[in-house]
């Protein structure tokens, strides 16, 4: 989906809204894997790869687990497909071009600072998602025709999302601590060449 900053922008209002009671906890952006090279104390060295949200000018900011916080989110982008239309209108031929994103909103915490179950807290996050179309004038500034955002599953299972997620680092997550995901997908429309012009 074009534009899949200002539209994860937007769900993160949505969820920031719902989970106003824990006024500390980050919900980033569309999250980027960082490698480093770490040097042990015994000397030898070993290839860490971590999540991180990456700035413009290439600065790499940890996110994930953060014991200051009661919870951090952030957007893990998994893959995108386009499939073109054209139409008849008004004697030309345009194209729309429909795109289809999926994408894990991952959550990590701390299961004594959200009073409730992970599995419950990951059912809250993910009612919050919008159903059916959205609707908002940003988009409409930007191009976008159409957009939905579709929920399409939780996963709960620890060791998975954290072997996904953190490579290079054993399993460390203790029964104070808690991770999943929410999979869902944004579908959208605009039409080819007119981005951001909003003249079509």
């Amino acid at each position: 989906m074009v534009y899949l900053n200002n539209v994860i922008g937007f769900i993160n209002d949505l969820l920031k809204d719902r989970i106003s009671n824990y006024p500390t906890a980050t919900m980033d952006g569309v999250m980027n894997q960082t490698v480093t090279n770490q040097t042990g104390a015994n000397g030898q060295s070993r290839i860490i790869i971590y999540p991180s949200i990456i700035d413009l000018s290439g600065k790499a900011n940890y996110t994930g687990l953060d014991k200051r916080v009661p919870f951090t989110g952030y957007h893990r982008l998994m893959g995108s497909t386009f499939t073109r239309v054209v139409e008849q209108e008004y004697g030309d031929d345009l194209m729309t071009i429909l795109s289809v994103t999926d994408i894990q909103l991952i959550v990590w915490g701390w299961r004594d600072k959200i009073n409730h179950k992970p599995e419950q807290f990951a059912l809250i996050l993910a009612d919050t998602l919008p159903a059916g179309s959205v609707i908002a004038d940003e988009f409409k500034t930007l191009g976008i025709r159409e957009l939905k955002i579709v929920e399409a599953g939780i996963t709960y299972d620890q060791r998975t999302i954290f072997n996904q997620e953190i490579q290079g680092v054993p399993y460390f997550l203790g029964p104070e601590t808690f991770v999943f995901s929410i999979r869902y997908r944004i579908e959208g429309s605009y039409i080819k060449g007119c981005l951001n012009k909003c003249e079509c």
